[in-house]
């Protein structure tokens, strides 16, 4: 142990040397006026381009390594915390291991990062898991903003009946059409021209929610039944369709849409003047000159 004074002034440094075998001294730790600790020079690990640790004044300490670990924390023997963390003489959480994984909690409000499922799980302080009774966010001014998955979310349950793995908004262009439903009644569609195409879709899980507004502007060409809206945003489902409600059919000649139906496997809904009795529109109710409307809203299975 040396009292560097260098500069023949009180102003120096206290070292620490070692020496092995009787070779020359090396200095192991040095303390400055400043209260600066550090090994073989004077180190200030704040100043981010030295690497050691230092006390300096005002009771503070840095630690710094260059590209390695800076500090190793370990707890043998049992599970609990490893590192307690304090306001004045009160604990206010802790960073601990739970069956080694990793644990960070307060109170009784934690979280764990599970290994054994690669998941994030809540818990009291950290060892013990708390089960349905933590939030995420707050209802007002602690709400997260966007939430990005790769899957779906459970709600209510766990179990594959209360998964919600899709959700989507967006539009879709309705245009009339036709199809061969009918034996020997043809196909393909006629021509007719648009005033206005406007569809919207919300997709939940399985259910395609839909609403259409349509205004024609004239229509020409060969007669073509069933009366088909085309154009919806997913394939309906095989073994179950969907029905719509007919909000507005204006101007229709002889018989307006009264019932939509979405046919299976296909991207259409089927128009009928009666349902009940299966009655169904062809191209010519649409009018030949002037403005057809076609309003409806409604949800199908895919």
């Amino acid at each position: 142990m040396a009292l560097d004074i260098t500069d023949g002034t009180e102003d120096g440094a206290l070292t620490f040397e070692t020496s092995a075998g009787g070779a020359a001294t090396a200095e192991r730790m040095r303390i400055t006026t400043d209260v600066l600790i550090g090994t073989g020079v004077v180190i200030d690990a704040a100043s981010g381009t030295q690497d050691g640790f230092s006390f300096s004044a005002g009771d503070r300490a840095d630690f710094s390594r260059n590209q390695n670990p800076v500090l190793d924390l370990r707890r043998r023997g049992n599970d609990g915390s490893i590192l307690d963390l304090y306001k004045d003489t009160a604990n206010i959480g802790a960073i601990g291991v739970d069956g080694g994984s990793l644990a960070i909690g307060g109170g009784d409000v934690g979280i764990g990062f599970y290994q054994g499922a690669d998941a994030l799980v809540p818990y009291t302080g950290v060892t013990d898991l708390r089960d349905a009774a933590i939030d995420l966010g707050l209802a007002s001014g602690g709400r997260w903003k966007d939430l990005y998955l790769s899957g779906g979310v459970l709600l209510g349950g766990v179990d594959a009946a209360h998964k919600l793995d899709d959700y989507e908004e967006g539009s879709w262009t309705p245009i009339f059409g036709a199809t061969d439903f009918v034996p020997g009644s043809g196909g393909g569609e006629t021509s007719i021209a648009y005033a206005q195409q406007a569809g919207l879709y919300t997709k939940v899980g399985d259910t395609v929610f839909i609403t259409c507004n349509m205004r024609t502007n004239g229509r020409s060409g060969t007669q073509r039944s069933i009366l088909t809206v085309d154009g919806l945003p997913f394939t309906v489902n095989n073994t179950a369709g969907g029905a719509m409600a007919v909000s507005f059919a204006f101007n229709f000649p002889s018989a307006a849409p009264l019932a939509a139906i979405a046919q299976q496997n296909t991207t259409h809904l089927l128009l009928y003047t009666n349902e009940t009795a299966n009655t169904h529109l062809t191209t010519s109710n649409i009018v030949a000159s002037g403005s057809s409307v076609f309003n409806f809203s409604g949800f199908y299975r895919i």
